[in-house]
């Protein structure tokens, strides 16, 4: 079976259970049974992808099922490695395991966004997806990522209550507040329009509530008025 026909080969992912083909639970490979065996996958990129194995395990596995080989034979021996070793943490692919408040130790204390995650039923990039998509900075996402590689059950508390764990550049996007722009125009002459429906002046109300997004408006404010 050459390189192209191993790459293209589709069927139905066999893992649907421990014991086939020789596959143990000391093998730790991930995602078995296998939730994705009720559709044709490209088997060889399936079971690097999503079941961790290793390039040799993969084919190996691929062309057996291709040739027919029963699930009961014994490919793999108890001691065959499988499953890949130093995997790169930026291209690990999995589900978002924040599917519920308190994984890994994560709480309302460390303000991280989407959770539950609402792209818990996808598989990512895990690394990327929980810092642009729940907020983690990049040395927590990497705790997380390198957790699930080792089959860190979620329940452990990888994070306390005090840790620093979000991005603070995005500090921005996080805050809810009633928006100060009452304005049906922003810029020019239609600055002072700012102040008309506010019960106290607009720099007023800036001080008195400072803080980064607030500092960003006030410099925008001082700009047009003296252009």
């Amino acid at each position: 079976m050459s390189y192209q026909k191993v790459q293209n080969f589709k069927c139905r992912c066999p893992l649907i259970r421990i014991n086939v083909f020789g596959i143990h639970e000391s093998h730790q490979i991930p995602n078995i049974p296998c939730d994705r065996s009720s559709n044709d996958v490209f088997l060889n990129q399936h079971l690097q992808w999503y079941h961790n194995f290793d390039s040799g395990s993969a084919r190996k596995l691929v062309r057996a099922i291709f040739n027919n080989t029963s699930p009961h034979q014994n490919l793999f021996s108890i001691n065959d490695p499988i499953v890949k070793r130093n995997i790169a943490v930026e291209g690990y692919k999995c589900k978002c395991p924040l599917t519920h408040d308190g994984a890994f130790g994560l709480s309302d204390e460390h303000d991280i966004t989407n959770v539950p995650c609402g792209r818990a039923d996808k598989e990512v990039l895990c690394f990327q997806h929980l810092q642009y998509h729940h907020n983690l900075s990049s040395r927590a996402a990497k705790k997380i990522v390198l957790a699930i590689l080792s089959y860190t059950p979620t329940v452990t508390q990888l994070f306390h209550n005090d840790d620093f764990v979000t991005q603070s550049k995005c500090a921005v996007r996080k805050l809810k507040a009633k928006c100060p722009l009452i304005a049906t125009h922003m810029y020019g002459k239609f600055i002072d329009l700012l102040i008309v429906n506010v019960k106290i002046p607009f720099m007023v109300f800036l001080t008195q509530n400072l803080t980064k997004q607030n500092y960003f408006l006030s410099q925008m404010y001082f700009l047009i008025k003296n252009r």
